[in-house]
């Protein structure tokens, strides 16, 4: 990767966001990486997993919480 472009957007509710977009070097791709498929015509799928919960904070309540 040789840079990040940062595009300022604005949605139907006059919201604003940001688009990225990457500029690739003229390297080859190391095998058997996300990017190679990706460059290839592939696709690649990242599952994700969102969770907020704050374990410590949980952990705590519970022992502040929990009867004797």
């Amino acid at each position: 990767m040789d840079g990040v472009n940062v595009h300022e957007r604005e949605d139907y509710r006059e919201a604003y966001y940001y688009w990225l977009s990457i500029t690739r070097h003229g390297h080859p791709e190391a095998q058997d990486t996300e990017t190679q498929v990706v460059t290839q015509g592939g696709i690649s799928v990242t599952p994700l997993e969102f969770d907020r919960t704050a374990l410590s904070v949980r952990e705590q309540l519970q022992q502040a919480i929990a009867p004797d």
